[in-house]
């Protein structure tokens, strides 16, 4: 089986701006540094013919951010 397409979900629309536009606003180095990995990474699976969609998740449907969110509101 032949992976065609990969969907990457994010639930900043901070984040997902600096992967469109391939850089951050600010210029900070530690993000740029990471986005840079990541165009590297998508440059590879580009040569491979893997399509890349970035997809919007809001954080209140992230099922990893359930638990952190719940705990926040439990008093024990």
């Amino acid at each position: 089986m032949k992976i065609k397409r990969l969907n990457l979900f994010v639930d900043s629309q901070v984040v997902l701006t600096w992967l469109l536009t391939k850089q951050a606003a600010k210029m900070n180095q530690t993000v740029n540094d990471r986005l840079n990995e990541i165009n590297e990474l998508l440059a590879s699976l580009n040569k491979r013919y893997i399509e890349v969609c970035y997809r919007y998740w809001p954080s209140a449907h992230n099922i990893a951010d359930i638990i952190p969110r719940e705990s926040l509101f439990r008093i024990c």
